[in-house]
């Protein structure tokens, strides 16, 4: 497959660091990033991307506001929402605006990724069913000492190897509490569990 252009809205650096990371792995090349509406519009008049990835929450202009302006602005540019947001209503009015894809932040990358290539490919994506987060129960969660270390490690980007050294443990080690993490947490990725942790915000961890 040839290499796929997008450009990326999303006002958490981290998340939308590690993910363009992932993207890049996969042949997928970001040539844009903005923080918000106004920049992701800015950018569009210089970039020629294949598609856009755009995240709903964002400051000075919300990608709400700039899925319409793009649009009218840009009517055959290929869109991808990717947000917490998981209300049936607002993911359908999206489809019926001309998205093309929704998808929630704790998806698992790999259905990112394919997402992206149907997409560019002109190929039906099927509206997944979207797997909220319990608020309820997400308060419940508890971590350990050890876990809250390796999370504030992983949210600076730290790799495993980084993590075992600066807590002098293995990487095996390091391994089993990221996967006890996603597993408390129901999510199935880093991207996705350093963005469950962005969304509660680090306090939540004290």
């Amino acid at each position: 497959m040839s290499q796929i252009n997008i450009l990326f809205a999303e006002d958490h650096k981290l998340f939308r660091e590690l993910l363009i990371k992932t993207l890049k792995e996969n042949n997928i090349n970001t040539i844009g990033e903005a923080e918000n509406g106004i920049q992701l519009l800015e950018l569009l008049k210089t970039k020629k991307p294949d598609i856009v990835l755009l995240d709903i929450e964002m400051p000075h202009m919300n990608g709400s506001e700039a899925f319409t302006r793009l649009r009218d602005q840009y009517p055959d540019l290929k869109i991808i929402l990717l947000t917490t947001h998981t209300e049936e209503t607002l993911i359908n009015s999206f489809y019926e605006k001309g998205a093309k894809a929704y998808l929630t932040k704790n998806t698992d990358a790999d259905i990112v990724i394919e997402t992206i290539q149907l997409v560019y490919e002109n190929k039906f994506v099927r509206k997944q069913k979207i797997l909220k987060t319990n608020i309820e129960t997400s308060a419940e969660i508890k971590f350990s000492r050890r876990e809250s270390e390796i999370i504030h490690l992983m949210v600076e980007g730290k790799s495993n190897k980084q993590i075992a050294d600066k807590l002098s443990i293995g990487n095996k080690t390091v391994e089993a509490h990221k996967k006890n993490l996603f597993k408390k947490t129901k999510t199935e990725s880093a991207v996705g569990f350093v963005s469950y942790i962005l969304k509660k915000g680090l306090n939540y961890l004290r």
